[in-house]
């Protein structure tokens, strides 16, 4: 039997001081560790300003409510497997938030007269890699060299970016994410990198995503030139497609020496950054300039925290 007890269905906090919680605790703890193995009930609770009373098995009233305390909210979306009922993450994205001072929960793909609930409850959203995209949602036919699609996938990132864009809420997308951003603002992609570009680099390494295989060179934007003050950094990459043209408000801000596009940023936002590479890997491994990328999205989430309140 488990020490805790749920708190009950209309969401309200056991003392009726208490200001209403805009989600239920229970849940959002049920959903992480659900996900992740690393994460514990202490971390959840901590991060919300308390601690949880496991002999009466309630939520003490010393706990902090005020929104503005409490750690961001960060949801991290999961990719839906080829049988369409499983979903995978790498557990470096949870654990990388935590890391850099934010609370993850694991968003699937919900109805979309759900998903305006969903972020509700959120302060910022990572878009993980995964799937090749529909060249149809760019104006393209799908070539043979083009891998596996899911649709569904495709339909529920396009409604989350589209709806993160218009809260301005702040945005991180790596690999997919990253395109898939591009291709909402109406950019395009490669297909097939190895096909469509001349004399390529290896973009789709074998060896773990902690270690680099080539470099780019910080050319724009100005989330990343601050992190890296030499211009240049070596990165990993595991991707097959990239972006070919980029979209409307979205400004390169690193690029391959092949010529490829490496990360894509929107000034004109909060904070909305695409990268090709994964930094969560390198900031889980205690590199200064990718925790900086992590944690600068986690203090816009903060920020952005503040300002629904």
């Amino acid at each position: 039997m488990p020490w805790y007890m749920p708190i009950p269905p209309k969401r309200k906090c056991l003392c009726p001081a208490w200001p209403e919680l805009p989600f239920n605790i229970h849940e959002l703890t049920k959903s992480v560790n659900g996900r992740m193995n690393t994460l514990r009930n202490q971390d959840i609770f901590s991060g919300l300003g308390g601690t949880l009373n496991r002999e009466r098995n309630t939520i003490p009233i010393q706990m902090k409510v005020e929104l503005t305390h409490m750690k961001p909210i960060i949801g991290i979306t999961a990719q839906q497997q080829e049988n369409l009922y499983d979903y995978k993450m790498q557990p470096v994205y949870p654990e990388v938030v935590i890391q850099e001072g934010g609370i993850p929960i694991i968003i699937p793909i919900v109805p979309s007269e759900h998903l305006d609930d969903v972020l509700d409850r959120v302060d910022g959203v990572i878009m993980t890699g995964g799937w090749d995209i529909d060249p149809d949602l760019y104006g393209e036919e799908t070539m043979p060299e083009t891998g596996q699609i899911n649709f569904e996938m495709d339909e529920f990132d396009s409604s989350v970016i589209k709806n993160v864009m218009a809260r301005d809420m702040p945005f991180f997308g790596t690999c997919r994410g990253a395109q898939m951003l591009n291709v909402m603002t109406g950019g395009t992609l490669y297909q097939c990198i190895e096909k469509q570009l001349d004399e390529p680099l290896k973009h789709l390494q074998e060896h773990g995503r902690e270690h680099p295989v080539h470099h780019v060179e910080i050319i724009g934007g100005e989330i990343l030139p601050p992190l890296y003050p030499g211009g240049r950094t070596r990165v990993n990459s595991s991707h097959r497609q990239g972006i070919k043209t980029v979209g409307e408000g979205v400004e390169i801000a690193a690029q391959s020496p092949d010529g490829l596009v490496e990360a894509i940023e929107m000034p004109d936002k909060r904070f909305v950054l695409g990268t090709q590479w994964h930094p969560e890997n390198f900031a889980l491994k205690g590199h200064e300039p990718s925790k900086s990328i992590i944690k600068g999205f986690i203090e816009a989430a903060a920020e952005y925290k503040k300002s629904k309140s």
